[in-house]
C-alpha cells in the first residue's frame, strides 16, 4: 500500500502539524520502505492538518500515518474526499505500531489543533 508518514528528521512518527518531512513509501506489515522525502508544506499553512491530508493525496497515497493528534474533523473529511485511509502510528518508519484513527482520534486532534492556534503555532 502506497503510504504518506509524517517524520522528523530522524524518521521518527510525528504529529503532522509538526513533522519537518513527509516520508512517501510502501507499507509492507508495521514497516514502511520510505522512497522519497519531502519538506512538510503543511508548516507554512494556516489549517496544518488538512493540508497535509491534501498534500499526501497530491503525492498519490492511498492512506496516512501520522502520531495521535494528527487527524482532527477537517482532516477527516478531506481524507474521505480523496479516498484516504488515515492510521495512528508510533515509532519510527522502519518498525511501526499501528492503529486506524477513528471518531476519538478527531476529537482530540481537535482539541489539539485549537490549543496550537490558541498558542500561536
Amino acid at each position: 500500500m502506497r503510504v504518506c508518514v509524517a517524520v522528523d528528521k530522524d524518521g521518527k512518527v510525528v504529529v503532522s502539524s509538526r513533522a519537518e518531512l513527509m516520508a512517501l513509501g510502501e507499507l509492507d506489515g508495521n514497516s514502511v520502505r520510505v522512497e522519497k522525502t519531502v519538506g512538510n508544506p503543511a508548516l507554512r499553512a494556516r489549517e496544518r492538518r488538512p493540508t497535509f491530508i491534501r498534500a499526501c493525496g497530491e503525492a498519490g497515497a492511498e492512506a496516512v500515518i501520522a502520531a495521535h493528534g494528527s487527524f482532527c474533523v477537517p482532516s477527516f473529511a478531506e481524507a474521505r474526499r480523496l479516498g484516504l485511509k488515515l492510521m495512528v502510528g508510533d515509532g519510527p518508519a522502519g518498525s511501526l505500531s499501528l492503529r486506524r484513527a477513528g471518531p476519538w482520534e478527531a476529537m482530540y486532534s481537535s482539541a489539539l489543533a485549537v490549543a496550537e492556534r490558541l498558542r500561536g503555532h
